[in-house]
């Protein structure tokens, strides 16, 4: 189905709708109204989200939130207080899947 798209507003609310369309003629956008500048902004925000759609999520680090693993399931302590090995197993766990940052010696410095 052809549409003649005759103003900006149109083409906004045409490309908001999935059709495909082209923002190029309106490089850079100018919106004249609080309608049309909501309206691109809307646009532009899908067109971040469709040209990422493909990419995988980035994993988390010190300074910025992302995806995590689960981490793998760490058997409660046997007795009142856990053991050494008990708790460098829950380390571990938290280690592997991403959650807690591993020491220096481990993270592939050449210490250790």
């Amino acid at each position: 189905m052809n549409t003649t798209i005759t103003s900006r507003e149109e083409l906004l609310l045409a490309k908001i709708a999935g059709q495909d369309v082209s923002l190029g003629t309106m490089t850079p956008p100018v919106a004249s109204s609080l309608k049309e500048k909501l309206l691109l902004d809307i646009a532009t925000r899908l067109d971040g989200i469709a040209t990422n759609a493909g990419a995988a999520p980035s994993a988390a680090s010190a300074t910025a939130a992302g995806v995590v693993k689960m981490a793998a399931n760490v058997s409660e302590a046997a007795g009142e207080a856990p053991t050494a090995a008990e708790f460098k197993a829950l380390l571990d766990a938290l280690i592997a899947a991403g959650i807690m940052a591993a020491p220096a010696a481990q993270a592939g410095n050449g210490e250790g």
